[in-house]
């Protein structure tokens, strides 16, 4: 099936929950949502309408991300060992509280998001594959986005490293071919004309080209999420569903 939702609302949930049947919560990159709230949104939302989640930056970001600005409550132990999916006690007590929100959700997917500096490397790829080793993912699909150029120079590490854990290669699929791992495709949409350009607004050329592009994964037999994740996001998405119709 061919999922299409926003990353975050960006209108009201009402009207969102009329329009499409999926999105990804965004507020838990910044700082983690409280659990009661995240029922209460699970329970007034559709019963088929279904939350992906970006888990806290925390887990992924070090505390000298410029996006640490935005945290709003003091974090727990020493801020030095937060970030890079280290298998630090800190990110992993993040991760913990990250799974409580997603469990609250019901949320198919979390999403780590990386940040641009963080590469593929010997050292990077040990760290990693401990922190995926020691995780609880609580029977949610976990998909990995990165960012940095030296991933996509990797693939073959970075198949083995998905496969080993099951995780989704989150990717934008206009400048990259996903991997097949994991038990579905997760797909960001940032904009043309650049690695991220989010005031891009899609024509209908380009969403024709991502109906193919899409269309084409559907022989590996997996849910595929397609999310948008630019200005005109709810345009843009509300447009490829009718271009997937046609």
């Amino acid at each position: 099936m061919i999922k299409v939702g926003c990353c975050g609302f960006q209108i009201s949930k009402k009207k969102y929950y009329g329009i499409f049947n999926l999105v990804e919560v965004q507020e838990s990159f910044y700082n983690l949502p409280n659990v009661t709230r995240m029922e209460k949104w699970r329970k007034e939302a559709p019963p088929d309408f279904e939350f992906t989640m970006k888990a806290w930056q925390v887990i992924t970001h070090p505390k000298t991300s410029p996006t640490w600005r935005r945290i709003k409550t003091d974090v727990w132990g020493d801020p030095d060992n937060y970030g890079l999916l280290r298998p630090t006690k800190e990110n992993l007590r993040a991760w913990e509280k990250t799974l409580e929100v997603a469990d609250a959700l019901k949320a198919s997917v979390i999403i780590l998001q990386l940040p641009p500096k963080l590469e593929l490397n010997e050292s990077t790829y040990s760290h990693i594959y401990e922190f995926l080793s020691r995780i609880d993912m609580g029977g949610h699909m976990v998909a990995i986005e990165p960012r940095n150029k030296t991933w996509d120079r990797n693939r073959e590490r970075m198949k083995h490293l998905f496969q080993k854990f099951n995780i989704i290669h989150c990717v934008d699929i206009f400048k990259r071919d996903p991997l097949r791992t994991g038990n579905a495709f997760y797909i960001r949409l940032h904009g043309l004309n650049g690695e991220i350009n989010y005031s891009y607004r899609y024509t209908d050329e380009d969403l024709k080209r991502l109906r193919m592009l899409v269309k084409n994964l559907e022989k590996y037999e997996k849910d595929i999420y397609v999310l948008f994740n630019n200005i005109y996001m709810i345009e843009s998405a509300s447009k490829f569903k009718e271009v997937l119709k046609s």
